[in-house]
């Protein structure tokens, strides 16, 4: 049914047939661009450097997503769709259900999905449901009964039953006629006769039919069938490649047009398919007939599979050639490439898809299953084959065992024991550089963990000088980053951008623009500590703007969190709300955590700002909790020192001076020295507060310290700047570094805070246009003012639709409905895919809410403001029916006014012909009306004129005829009413062969006389 429907489509259809090879997200979403590249050359430009730059595929798949939508959104200039066949193959994998799940929420308008499966996929349709944005077919659609058996039996094959037949062949087949009969053709009508008594010892019916149909065939036939269908998709040259030279294009086509269960599939190259019923049968008798070219064959497809890259499907193969060794050793021979690519979840499945012994075989398969389950967040699953193999293993695999079960314990929270595993591996490592870079780089980030970052820098620095050794630039990029992050968290600015710098060469010059954009931000950060405010605006923006356009999503909630602080600390408390709101509402569709209680913290000290304690406390605690679920202790300390900040503005200096002693200590403990320096002023205000000046004075010795070892004045000066007094007094001691902190602190002050906005920023939705709709004469539609071209129509029918739901009567029509309107020859696929392209075409070219589509009905938006010409000129003739006198005439006149031509001039369905003829008729007789009208004024001019337009739009109209040559009388124009007369009379000779009716010779014997009594 895919098939018709695609063959039928009125739209491109991207094919994407499914394998176990994509339930991995990287191969996922590699194999569905490739499937768009195919028929929209060009396109996935920055998704594919997002997938080549990515390791961590699990933690960004928003971001994956999010930038294959915008690139459908902005590279692909029509309607399309993509089908996804056989999606059964992966849809026991939550990850590309989450994946799926997400393309379905924000899919592009010039979108379509269809998925053709075995089993109903794992999706989430609740919204789409809700917005009856999803349709299918499941099992109680496609089973037969036994009365559509016979119906279908005796109209496609001439072949009667009983009911009672049609019931159990129904019953035999548990109504899945699909698997019964497959095909036309002929050889089926003599055994579909005796399906009901056909039984197999044990066996299926379907089974019984196959073996039948083999025998029916050709010995050929019967061993090409067998041939093709070791491969699940096959063609001629995989048929050459697996075989050798042969007819095989001819047999493949033969085969399809006899009908024998083979399903051509669509795309640039052609494919077969056999059903999977079909198939399965064909290999079960392949391998009990002939086993050892069963087998030779399998490992023959083992290896072109291969050697193109299908890793499960080789490792199939292998499994039913009794090779599985084969499959291991190609396996362990593509895990370098597996590793680097970051395609964890493929590499897992096909270590899972080996048999124990084999896997115990080769430690190598298991370590990389290791490290893909760190990855993949598996990690007793990773701590699990750590312990398994360090406990037979020696030498460098050790040290891999040891890496992955340390790695997965400190992702655990286990240090101590994550410790023993890592120092143990750098010994084991040591003979190794390119596993004792790995080993240093995980010892850096556990010791940042732990806070100990003298330590971490210790063991970064060593990564680095050995993947600059190996010249590894990506790696190297990566530990010049982390160097820098904990360069700015121990409060050496100046060394953190050195390093970002340095990393920042290395990945503009890769062209890895996602990690650009997050070296941006860490600059971006930096800037704002030293106070370089402006700087730091300037880099920000640039970071969110890069981030924007490659797709970038977690990185640009970060990047918002971060202009945010910057916008509070010059007093743009409205801006800096926005960017922070917008961030909280990126995360929490992330599902980042570690970033929620950052946010959450940052909100809360701007409505602290903004004087609102009640909020702010509200969002402090909710940003402790979150922080203390996964035990952070930087994120603790945070949201206690903005708590004891918000006891400073309530008046209570106790109950802060103990929220901020109880800060401390989490802070130390985390080594979190950039919030120990603001946690130093907070100190001094509560001091100040409480009268004790001696400690105020020696908690403002240590800030100064701070300051001249760290240098973060832009990150204390706007919490300085709320009670610049106390500062004044406390610098009035002479510190240099308080001074210049006074000064910084001034400049940022406001002399009073902004009001508080709203906690909810309203979504300006886009206006609607002003639509005017002409109906009367060739159609066209302005939208404020402006005319829409036919190039923004793109197609006839997409106007002939908006004027066909603009002239509904009740405003809802069904879809089929439309379909016999609009496409009255075309099949149901072909018209609903017609229906779809029109409907796409519409939205862009008016409004993308213009049409409305609710359980299968469509109908104008009832919300669009439109005008149209001929529902005005049918509500003024109806107001001119009960209206008399000068009234009626100027409700006639506005009437005529607005008839350019006929109804949908250039339209010839049959849906607006009665509407067209009722459209003229009206418009004739309100000129009639006129005529009479200006006539009884004695406005022979007037009423001249009028009945000439009603001769322009009907040349027979013979009351219009006696009208004009009348007219002419009462004028005293001879000339002008004898030719019109004489224009008449050949009219109808011409064209009818008659004469004038006496009535209208009456009328010319009258002019006649009336010109010679003047004369």
């Amino acid at each position: 049914m895919l098939v018709d429907f695609a063959e039928d489509a009125a739209f491109p259809i991207c094919w994407y047939t499914l394998g176990p090879e994509d339930r991995d997200l990287k191969v996922f979403l590699a194999h569905l661009v490739a499937s768009i590249r195919s028929r929209f050359p060009g396109f996935g430009a920055q998704i594919q450097t997002l997938l080549d730059s990515v390791q961590d595929v699990q933690r960004e798949l928003p971001t994956l997503v999010a930038t294959l939508i915008n690139e459908i959104a902005s590279d692909v200039p029509e309607l399309f769709a993509i089908a996804f066949d056989d999606f059964h193959a992966v849809d026991d994998s939550p990850t590309i259900s989450r994946a799926m799940d997400e393309l379905l929420r924000y899919l592009p308008d010039n979108c379509r999905i269809l998925i053709a499966s075995r089993t109903v996929p794992r999706l989430t349709y609740t919204s789409l449901a809700a917005r009856l944005q999803v349709a299918g077919l499941g099992t109680s659609e496609l089973r037969f009964s036994g009365e559509e058996v016979r119906k279908l039996l005796k109209e496609r094959h001439r072949v009667l039953l009983l009911p009672d037949q049609a019931e159990q062949l129904a019953s035999e087949a548990e109504g899945w006629i699909t698997g019964i009969l497959l095909t036309t053709h002929s050889l089926w009508r003599g055994l579909l006769e005796t399906l009901t008594r056909a039984k197999d010892d044990g066996g299926f019916v379907y089974e019984y039919l196959a073996d039948d149909v083999l025998r029916e065939q050709p010995l050929e036939m019967v061993d090409f069938l067998t041939i093709s269908s070791v491969q699940a998709l096959t063609n001629a040259s995989e048929l050459e490649a697996l075989v050798g030279e042969g007819p095989w294009a001819a047999l493949l086509e033969r085969a399809e047009a006899d009908g024998l269960f083979l399903s051509r599939l669509q795309g640039e190259q052609t494919w077969y398919r056999y059903h999977h019923l079909f198939r399965d049968f064909l290999q079960q008798r392949f391998a009990a007939q002939d086993p050892a070219r069963f087998a030779a064959l399998h490992a023959r497809a083992g290896d072109l599979a291969g050697a193109r890259g299908e890793l499960a499907t080789a490792l199939d193969h292998y499994r039913r050639a009794d090779q599985e060794e084969r499959g291991a050793l190609l396996v362990e021979s593509r895990l370098g490439s597996l590793v680097a690519s970051g395609t964890w979840r493929l590499l897992a499945d096909l270590v899972d898809g080996l048999s124990e012994s084999i896997r115990a075989a080769h430690p190598s398969l298991l370590l990389a299953r290791g490290e893909a389950a760190c990855w993949l967040g598996e990690v007793d699953s990773a701590e699990q084959i750590g312990t398994q193999i360090a406990s037979s293993a020696a030498g460098a695999d050790l040290a891999r065992a040891l890496l992955v079960r340390g790695t997965a314990r400190r992702l655990r929270g286990q240090l101590a024991d994550a410790a023993c595993d890592l120092e143990r591996a750098a010994q084991l490592a040591r003979d190794d550089p390119a596993l004792l870079a790995q080993v240093q780089l995980m010892l850096g980030l556990f010791h940042g963990t732990r806070g100990d970052l003298d330590t971490s820098v210790q063991h970064l620095s060593q990564a680095h000088r050995l993947y600059e050794a190996h010249g590894d630039a990506r790696n190297l990029a990566l530990a010049r980053y982390n160097l820098g992050v904990t360069s700015a968290r121990r409060g050496d600015l100046a060394e953190a951008e050195r390093h970002y710098r340095a990393a920042l060469d290395t990945w503009e010059r890769l062209g890895n623009a996602f990690s650009t954009a997050e070296v941006l931000n860490s600059l971006g950060m930096l800037q704002y500590l030293r106070g370089d405010y402006a700087q730091a605006l300037e880099t920000l923006d640039q970071a969110l703007a890069l981030a924007r356009k490659v797709g970038y999503v977690r990185v640009q909630a970060y990047i918002l969190e971060s202009l945010a602080a910057v916008k509070r600390a010059l007093g743009d408390l409205t801006g800096a709300l926005g960017h922070g709101e917008e961030a909280l509402e990126l995360a929490r569709r992330l599902g980042e955590t570690s970033i929620l209680a950052i946010l959450l913290d940052s909100l809360a000290n701007i409505w602290r700002r903004f004087s609102d304690l009640d909020k702010a406390t509200t969002l402090a605690k909710q940003a402790q909790q979150i922080a203390e679920t996964y035990d952070s202790l930087a994120e603790r300390g945070a949201a206690q020192l903005t708590l004891g900040a918000i006891d400073l503005a309530r008046g209570d200096p106790r109950q802060a001076l103990a929220r901020f002693r109880s800060a401390r200590a989490l802070l130390q403990r985390a080594g979190a020295s950039r919030d120990l320096v603001r946690l130093r002023l907070r100190l001094i205000q509560a001091h100040w507060a409480l009268g004790e000046e001696a400690l105020a004075q020696r908690e403002a010795s240590k800030l100064a310290q701070a300051l001249r070892r760290g240098g973060l004045y832009g990150l204390v000066a706007p919490e300085a700047a709320e009670q610049p007094a106390v500062l004044r007094a406390i610098a009035a001691q002479g510190a240099p570094e308080l001074t210049r902190l006074l000064t910084l602190s001034v400049q940022l002050r406001a002399a009073e805070p902004a009001p508080a906005p709203a906690p909810l920023r309203q979504i300006e939705r886009p206006r609607w246009p002003e639509v005017r709709a002409y109906a009367l004469g060739p159609p066209r539609v302005e939208c404020n003012g402006v005319l829409v071209s036919g190039a923004q129509w793109e197609s006839g029918k997409a106007v002939e639709l908006f004027f066909y739901l603009l002239a509904a009567s009740n405003g809802e029509v069904p879809t089929e409905q439309i379909i016999a309107a609009l496409w009255p020859e075309s099949s149901p696929a072909r018209g609903q895919s017609n229906l779809w392209t029109s409907v796409y075409r519409l939205r862009r070219a008016i409004h993308s809410d213009a049409i409305s589509r609710r359980r299968g009905v469509y109908s104008l938006n009832p919300e669009l403001p439109v005008w149209e010409d001929a529902s005005e000129l049918e509500r003024l003739l109806a107001q001119a029916e009960t209206a008399q006198g000068d009234e009626q005439a100027e409700l006639l006149r506005a009437a005529i006014g607005l008839y350019r031509g006929p109804y949908l001039d250039g339209i010839y369905a049959d849906w607006c012909l009665h509407r067209r003829t009722v459209l003229e008729t009206g418009y004739l007789l309100a000129l009639n009306r006129l005529v009479r009208y200006e006539l009884a004024r004695g406005e022979y001019h007037a009423a001249l004129d009028y009945a000439q337009r009603i001769l322009a739009v009907d040349q027979f109209h013979e009351d219009a005829h006696h009208q004009v040559i009348e007219l002419h009388r009462l004028l005293g124009d001879r000339v002008g009413g004898t030719r019109h007369y004489q224009r008449y009379v050949s009219l109808l000779q011409d064209e009818l062969g008659e004469e004038p009716s006496p009535r209208v010779r009456a009328a010319y014997q009258a002019l006649l006389r009336d010109s010679r009594a003047q004369n």
